[in-house]
């Protein structure tokens, strides 16, 4: 072994310094091949390569350990926005069953009222017959008929409108 050699177990830190002067002057043209530590400067040249690779593989892991953690960050906040949205839509669909069963209750409240005013008219008309035929009362005429028609009607027309009013309502 030589000087440099047992220089490199003993003082890691001269013996680069040697080595990096011999290499200088080596590569200057000098003829100082034999007083080099080629094994150990070897050695070290390769140990450089796999740190630098480490190196490289360690900033890799860093780096995808952060992107990992702003992934979970954002898929935290994005499940906190889905649970608000799932209860405002179930919240909507509670609301619009509510609102559902006030116009299905507003709808049958309207079609019996309109079916039991059909039945007072049919009954008063029936009676209203009955008692001519009783009475012996003429027919009335073809015109008289047309008007009574005609003011029923618009009667009718204005009074259905506040009746299905009143019965959505609830009146």
């Amino acid at each position: 072994m030589s000087r440099d050699s047992d220089l490199y177990g003993e003082d890691i830190r001269l013996w680069s310094e040697t080595q990096g002067a011999l290499l200088r002057r080596l590569a200057a043209g000098e003829a100082v091949t034999d007083q080099v530590d080629w094994p150990h400067v070897i050695e070290e040249v390769e140990d450089l390569g796999r740190d630098a690779q480490h190196l490289d593989r360690q900033q890799e892991i860093v780096r995808l350990t952060g992107l990992l953690a702003a992934t979970e960050a954002r898929a935290k906040e994005l499940r906190a926005r889905l649970d608000d949205l799932t209860g405002k839509l179930s919240d909507a669909y509670a609301e619009l069953a509510a609102v559902q069963d006030q116009a299905d209750v507003a709808s049958a409240r309207t079609v019996a009222a309109v079916e039991a005013e059909q039945a007072v008219r049919q009954a008063a008309a029936e009676a209203v017959a009955e008692l001519r035929r009783e009475l012996g009362a003429p027919q009335m005429a073809q015109d008289e008929v047309a008007a009574l028609r005609q003011a029923e009607a618009a009667r009718k027309a204005g009074g259905r409108l506040a009746r299905a009013w009143r019965a959505w309502r609830g009146e």
